[in-house]
C-alpha cells in the first residue's frame, strides 16, 4: 500500500430497537440478546435495561432489514418499534409521555383537546397505547410554546405529563405494576376474579351441576383449552364467565366454547359476549315480518343508519342491537327507526329460566321412587327377617339354593341399583374422564361390590342346591336412598337461593309515564303524558312520578316536592325529602307529592340492577368450601383400590404357590387338595376389601351431623342453609352488623320531649298538640309522634283545622286547647300550633333559647331526630326520635366479644348517628354513609386482612336485615339475615334468625362450632373404622385369627359404621345454647349527653299495646 494512501472500511450497519415488555435484565434482557445474537449477519446485540433498547450491531458487508429483528422479538414474546433518532425529529415537534389515562374515549380526548387548545399547537394527537402525545407547533411559535408549558396544560385536566422517553415510560409503568402487585398482595384477595382486561368474556348457562366438584371440572376443563384466559364457574348461579383471546376465538365462540363444556358432560347454553373494550349495551327487539333477506337487510339498514350504534345482529324474528352507552341514540329511538320501516316492532321480553326449578322436581320425583322400592327392602331385611312365620317363607327355596328372600331382594335393588343409580354412575364416570375420583366414585363403587357380589352370590344359588352363598343387596339400596335425600335438600336448596335474583326484578316497575311534548292546533306547546315500558327509557327524558309508585329508574328532581322511602336501597327507614336538583333511585317509593324527573340512565340500568350483578358476582366469586369427605375421598378411593387389587393378587399368588398352608386352607373352607377354589377365594377377599371400605360413614359423617344439627337449630329459630354455611362459620372471627333493623328495631321511636325552664307548658301540652298536628300527616315521624301519644300516653287527640304543609320544612295547624287542666289557663280557644325542623323556626323569627339550642345539639349528636314545637309563633318544646336499639343488641355484642370475636357496624346512615350507636352498644369498627357496593367493598377488606388469633385471613359474618344487605351478605362468608328483614336478605343469607333475636347470632356461632366438632369426630371414627376394617378384610390378620372375614360380615361390619356415625350425631340433639347474664349493663356509659338535673322531672311513658316498646322519658326542665 503506498505512503498516503486512505484506507476504506466498510459501513458498519446499526440499528437501535425500542422494546416493550422486559421486567428484568437476568431473564428478559437475556432473551432479547440471545434472540437477536442467533440471527444472520448479526454481529452483537446489547441490552440497556435502564433505557429498554437493544442496540444491535450488522456485521460489515451485511444488511437487515429492522422488520426481521422486530418480528424475531416479537416470536420471543416482547413488542419493539424503530428508534427514531432526535435529531431526525422535526423542531415544531414535541412528544410527551402522559400517564393516568384509563381508556382513550374519555381520557385521550380529554388530553387531545386540551393540548390543541393551547395556544400556538397546530396539531394534537394521543396514542392511547403507548400512553404518549404528540404535539405539532406552530413555526412561528417554535421557541414560545415551551414543553413545560404543554405539561403543564395536561397536568391542569388530571393528568401526569414528561417528555417522551422510552426508557422513562417503561420505568413509569413498570413502577405502576409493582405498585398494584404489592396492593394485591397487601389485600390478599380470597375471591376469584377476572382482570379487566381487553379480552372479551362470553357467558354461559350450565345445567347439570351438583356440588363444588362439578364446578371444578368445568373450570380445569376449560383453562387447559388453547385461548381460553380465564373462567369463573357460579354453582347457585348456575353461570359461567369465560375470558377468551379473540385471535383464536376468531368467530363462533358460543359454539367452540359451548362444545368444550359439553364435551365436559354438562349442558351449555349461550347468553351472550361481552369484549373488555365495549362500553355498549345491548337491547332486544321482536319484529314481525322478518320472512326474507330483503327485510333483514332493510331492518339493518334503518338501524345502522342511527348514530351510536355498535352492531346489530338478527337472528329469527330477535333483533339484537348493542348501543354505546354515552350515544344520544336510545332504546326508543332504534324501536322508532324499525317501526318506520315499516315492521311492527316490540321490546323482547326474556321467561325467567325454571331449570332450578326442574333440578329440584328431578330429585324429587327420584327420591319417591327410590323410596317405592328401598322401603320395601329394609322392611324385609331387617323386619320380616326377625318374624319366624315370615323368616321361613322367606328362607323356602324356589330354585335350587335360591331362597324367596334373596329373590325379592334383587327384584327391589335391582331398580335402585341401575335406575335411581344411573345419575351417579354417569357423574362417575365424567370425574374419571377428568382424573376426579369424588363421592359419586366411592358410591359407585360400594354399591356396585356389594350388588355384584350379592349377584354373584344369587347365580351361584341357582346353579347349585349346595351352594351357601351370602347377599346383601339392602345395602346399595339404602346408600342410594340416603344420598338421593341429600341430593334432592340440596337442589331444593339451590332453587330457594336462585329465585332471590328474581325478587329483586320483580321489584323493577314495568313502565313508566314518559311527558312528550306535542304542539296543538294553535301552535302552542302543550305536554301529554304516554305508559312505555320500562326498557324504552332513554337518557334525559322527562318522566312523571305520581304519589305512591315506584321510581322507574334513576335521575335528578326537575320539578315539585316530595318524600321517598328509599330503605329498600339504604336500609334506612327515614324518608328523604325530594325537590329540585336531587338524585332519585330507581324502584324506591314516591310517597307524598308528584314529581318531574329527568332520566339518568338507560332502562332498567338504575341502582337495583347494579345491586343485581352485585349479589350474582359474589356468588360466583365465592368458591365452596370443599367438604372434608371429598378431599379425603380423593385419596381414599384410588387407595382402596389399589388394596383390593394388591389383596387379589396376592392371595392368589399365595395359593397357587401352595404358600398358604393347610389349615390356613381348611379354615378358609377348602376341602380339596386342588387349586379350583382358588381365583373364588381371592375374588372373595378383594370384594371383602371392597365393601367394608364402602364410603358409607364416610359419607355420611358430614351430612347426618348436619341434618342433626340444623333440626336442632330450627328448635331454636336458626334457620341454616346447609353444612358449608356450618363449616365456615365455626372459624368466624369477625362479626358485622348492619344498623336499621338489625341492631335497632327498625322504625323510629319517640325518646325524649323535653320543654323551656320556666315555660308555660308541660311536657304533655307539647306532646298533645304536636300529636294533634301530626295526625293529618303521612310522614313516619309524625306516626311515631301520635302513636307515643295516644297509645302511650293515652291522650285524646282532636282534629285540627287549617292544616298545612311546608314542604322541607315541617306543618301547621289550628288545634283545640287542651281542657283536662293541666295547661295554662288562656282564654283561647284554639292555639296556633306549628311543628318543623329549626331552620323553618328561624324563617319564621322564633327564637329558641340558648339552652334547648344546646340541648337539641346533644340529642342530635346521639344520632337522634329533633322536632321544634311552637304554640301562638313561640318556642314551646323539642320532640326527640330515634330508631331504637333492640334490648338485647349490646349484651349480644358484648357476648361475641367473650368469644373472641372482633365486632364491625357498617351502616348507610351518617357518621353522627353510626358512631352514637356503636358508642352505647360497645362497638369499636364503624364504617358510615355505607351504599351496598361500599359495604361489599368493606367486607372484602375485612377478608383480605390477617387475623393476628390464627394467622389466616379473617371469617366475616354479616348480619343484615334488608335489600341492601343482601349483596353483603352474598359477599360475606357467612351471611345472617334477621326473620323480619326482606325476602331478598333472607334468601341470600346462609342463615336465618326466624325469632329476630340477636342473642340467636351468638347461638348460631356456638351451634357451628359444636356441629363441626362432631363433623370431625364423625370422620375421625370413619377413617379409624377403615384404616382398622381395611386390613382385617383383606386378610392381614388372618394368621392371627385363621378366619376370613366373609363378604356378608364386611357387610353388617359397612352397616355398623354407618349406625355408629348416625348414633354420634344424634348426640347432637343433647345441646344447650351459651347461658347470657340475668343482669346485664354496659361498662361503657353514653357519652356526651347533659347530665340529669337533680330538679328536673321525669315522666317515664308506658308500652304500646301488641308491640313491645321500650320505656322512654319525657323530659322537662
Amino acid at each position: 500500500m503506498m505512503e498516503g494512501e486512505e484506507t476504506l472500511l466498510p459501513k458498519q450497519q446499526v440499528i437501535v430497537l425500542e422494546v416493550e415488555g422486559m421486567m428484568c435484565m437476568k431473564n428478559c434482557g437475556t432473551t432479547v440478546q440471545n434472540a437477536l445474537k442467533n440471527m444472520d449477519g448479526v454481529e452483537s446485540a446489547v441490552v440497556t435495561y435502564t433505557e429498554h433498547i437493544v442496540t444491535v450491531r450488522v456485521l460489515p458487508y451485511y444488511s437487515i432489514d429492522p422488520s426481521d429483528l422486530i418480528d424475531t422479538l416479537d416470536m420471543v414474546g416482547f413488542d419493539a418499534t424503530l428508534q427514531v433518532p432526535f435529531d431526525m425529529e422535526p423542531r415544531n415537534v414535541v412528544r410527551l409521555g402522559v400517564d393516568g389515562m384509563m381508556c382513550m374515549k374519555n381520557c385521550g380526548t380529554t388530553v387531545q383537546n386540551a393540548l390543541r387548545l393551547h395556544e400556538g399547537v397546530q396539531s394534537a394527537y394521543v396514542d392511547y397505547d403507548k400512553s404518549m402525545a404528540t404535539i405539532t407547533i406552530d413555526p412561528e411559535h417554535i421557541g414560545v410554546v415551551t414543553e413545560q408549558d404543554l405539561i403543564d396544560t395536561v397536568e391542569c385536566v388530571g393528568f401526569d405529563a414528561y417528555v417522551f422517553n422510552h426508557g422513562e415510560r417503561c420505568r413509569r409503568r413498570l413502577a405502576a405494576k409493582a405498585k398494584a402487585a404489592l396492593q394485591d398482595e397487601t389485600e390478599q384477595s380470597t375471591s376469584i376474579a377476572i382482570a379487566e382486561s381487553s379480552h372479551p368474556r362470553a357467558f354461559f348457562k350450565i345445567d347439570g351441576m351438583s356440588c363444588a366438584a362439578c364446578v371444578k371440572a368445568i373450570e380445569d376443563v376449560l383453562r387447559h383449552k388453547a385461548g381460553i384466559v380465564d373462567c369463573r364457574v357460579g354453582l347457585i348461579s348456575a353461570k359461567a364467565e369465560i375470558a377468551f383471546d379473540r385471535s383464536i376465538f376468531v368467530e363462533h365462540e358460543d359454539v367452540q366454547i359451548g362444545d368444550f363444556i359439553r364435551n365436559a358432560g354438562y349442558g351449555a347454553t349461550y347468553i351472550n359476549t361481552i369484549d373488555g373494550d365495549d362500553d355498549s349495551f345491548e337491547v332486544k327487539y321482536d319484529v314481525e315480518g322478518l320472512t326474507g333477506p330483503e327485510h333483514i337487510h332493510a331492518v339493518e339498514s334503518a338501524v345502522k343508519a342511527l348514530a351510536g350504534v355498535a352492531s346489530v345482529s338478527i337472528k329469527q324474528h330477535v333483533v339484537s342491537v348493542h348501543l354505546k352507552q354515552m350515544s344520544a341514540t336510545g332504546p326508543r329511538t332504534v324501536l322508532d327507526a324499525i317501526a318506520a320501516a315499516g315492521y311492527t316492532v316490540s321490546v323482547h321480553v326474556a321467561h325467567a329460566d325454571d331449570t332450578d326449578e326442574d333440578e329440584s322436581a328431578k330429585w324429587k320425583r327420584l327420591l319417591l321412587i327410590c323410596l317405592v322400592f328401598s322401603l320395601p327392602a329394609m322392611v324385609v331385611h331387617m323386619v320380616l327377617g326377625w318374624i319366624p312365620a315370615c323368616r321361613m317363607l322367606l328362607m323356602s327355596k324356589v330354585v335350587n339354593g335360591l331362597t324367596v328372600k334373596c329373590l325379592v331382594m334383587f327384584l327391589l335393588t335391582t331398580p335402585v341399583q341401575f335406575g335411581i343409580g344411573l345419575r351417579f354412575y354417569v357423574a362417575a364416570y365424567k370425574g374419571l374422564q377428568h382424573g376426579m375420583m369424588g363421592m359419586d366414585f366411592l358410591i359407585v363403587v360400594g354399591t356396585t361390590a356389594s350388588y355384584l357380589y350379592s349377584f354373584i352370590s344369587m347365580v351361584g344359588c341357582i346353579l347349585s342346591p349346595t351352594f351357601r352363598g351370602h347377599h346383601f343387596f339392602e345395602s346399595s339400596a339404602m346408600l342410594i336412598s340416603f344420598v338421593t335425600i341429600g341430593k334432592y335438600l340440596e337442589s331444593k336448596a339451590k332453587k330457594d337461593t336462585a329465585q332471590s335474583l328474581g325478587v329483586l326484578v320483580k321489584m323493577q316497575p314495568k313502565h313508566a309515564l314518559l311527558i312528550e311534548s306535542t304542539l296543538n292546533g294553535g301552535g302552542a306547546a302543550m305536554s301529554k303524558d304516554r305508559s312505555i315500558p320500562i326498557e324504552l327509557v332513554q337518557r334525559g327524558d322527562k318522566l312523571r312520578l305520581l304519589p305512591g309508585c315506584r321510581i322507574p329508574t334513576d335521575g335528578v328532581v326537575v320539578h315539585g316536592q316530595s318524600s321517598c322511602d328509599e330503605s329498600m336501597l339504604t336500609g334506612e327507614s327515614m324518608p328523604v325529602t325530594k325537590s329540585q336538583g336531587d338524585i332519585v333511585f330507581g324502584s324506591t317509593v314516591n310517597q307524598s307529592g308528584a314529581l318531574v324527573m329527568e332520566s339518568t340512565c338507560v332502562g332498567g340500568q338504575n341502582t337495583l340492577s347494579q345491586i343485581c350483578a352485585l349479589i350474582e358476582n359474589a356468588q360466583m366469586d365465592k368458591a365452596p368450601i370443599q367438604a372434608v369427605a371429598d378431599k379425603f375421598a380423593s385419596w381414599f378411593a384410588p387407595f382402596v383400590m389399589v388394596v383390593a387389587l394388591i389383596t387379589f393378587a396376592t392371595w392368589y399368588v399365595m395359593l397357587t404357590l401352595d404358600v398358604v398352608p393347610v389349615e390356613w386352607k381348611l379354615s378358609m373352607g377348602i376341602v380339596t387338595s386342588g387349586h379350583e377354589d382358588d381365583l373364588f377365594i381371592s375374588v372373595l377377599f378383594c370384594i371383602s376389601t371392597v365393601v367394608i371400605s364402602c364410603p358409607c360413614a364416610l359419607g355420611l359423617a358430614t351430612p347426618t351431623a348436619v341434618t342433626v344439627g340444623t333440626g336442632v337449630g330450627s328448635k331454636f329459630g336458626i334457620l341454616i342453609k346447609g353444612g358449608r354455611a356450618l363449616e365456615t362459620a365455626r372459624s368466624a372471627d369477625v362479626v358485622v352488623f348492619d344498623k336499621t333493623g338489625t341492631l335497632t328495631v327498625g322504625h323510629p321511636s319517640m325518646t325524649e320531649v323535653v320543654v323551656s325552664e320556666g315555660g308555660a307548658v308541660t311536657a304533655r301540652d307539647v306532646l298533645y298538640y304536636a300529636a294533634c298536628v301530626e295526625t293529618q300527616s303521612e310522614h313516619v315521624l309524625g306516626k311515631a309522634i301520635v302513636l307515643a301519644a295516644s297509645e302511650q300516653e293515652q291522650l285524646e287527640l282532636r282534629e285540627p283545622t287549617n292544616f298545612r304543609v311546608v314542604p322541607g320544612r315541617g306543618l301547621r295547624a289550628t288545634v283545640p286547647r287542651r281542657s283536662d287542666g293541666q295547661s295554662s289557663t288562656t282564654t283561647q280557644n284554639m292555639m296556633d300550633v306549628a311543628v318543623g325542623n329549626s331552620a323553618w323556626l328561624e324563617e319564621q323569627n322564633v327564637a329558641i333559647p340558648s339552652k334547648m339550642e344546646a340541648h337539641m345539639w346533644e340529642l342530635e349528636n346521639e344520632g337522634k331526630t329533633v322536632v321544634c314545637v311552637t304554640l301562638n309563633n313561640v318556642f314551646a318544646g323539642l320532640i326527640a326520635l330515634a330508631d331504637t336499639a333492640r334490648p338485647e343488641a349490646a349484651e349480644t355484642i358484648a357476648q361475641l366479644k367473650r368469644m373472641g370475636m372482633k365486632v364491625w357496624l357498617i351502616t348507610g346512615d351518617n357518621a353522627r348517628t353510626a358512631t352514637a350507636v356503636a358508642r352505647h352498644m360497645g362497638i369499636d369498627n364503624v364504617k358510615a354513609v355505607a351504599l351496598p357496593g361500599q359495604k361489599v367493598e368493606q367486607i372484602k377488606v375485612i377478608q383480605s386482612r390477617t387475623s393476628e388469633r390464627t394467622g389466616k385471613p379473617h371469617v366475616v359474618v354479616m348480619v343484615g336485615d334488608g335489600i341492601n344487605d343482601a349483596p353483603a351478605l352474598a359477599q360475606a362468608d357467612v351471611g345472617l339475615a334477621i326473620g323480619a328483614g326482606t325476602d331478598i336478605a333472607l334468601a341470600q343469607a346462609d342463615m336465618v334468625l326466624v325469632k329476630s333475636n340477636l342473642r340467636d347470632v351468638v347461638t348460631a356461632l356456638d351451634l357451628s362450632r359444636v356441629i363441626f366438632t362432631r363433623i370431625k369426630i364423625n370422620l375421625f371414627a370413619s377413617m379409624i373404622y377403615n384404616l382398622l376394617s381395611i386390613p382385617l378384610a383383606a386378610g392381614l390378620f388372618f394368621p392371627l385369627f385363621h378366619r376370613m372375614l366373609p363378604p356378608a360380615c364386611a357387610g353388617i361390619a359397612m352397616a355398623m359404621s354407618s349406625i355408629s356415625v348416625i348414633s354420634s350425631s344424634l348426640m347432637l340433639k343433647r345441646y344447650t345454647p351459651p347461658v347470657f347474664s340475668e343482669s346485664f349493663s354496659l361498662k361503657k356509659p353514653v357519652v356526651g349527653r347533659p347530665p340529669v338535673n337533680g330538679g328536673r322531672n321525669m315522666l317515664e311513658l308506658g308500652k304500646i299495646r301488641n308491640r313491645p316498646y321500650h320505656p322512654v322519658d319525657i323530659q322537662e326542665n
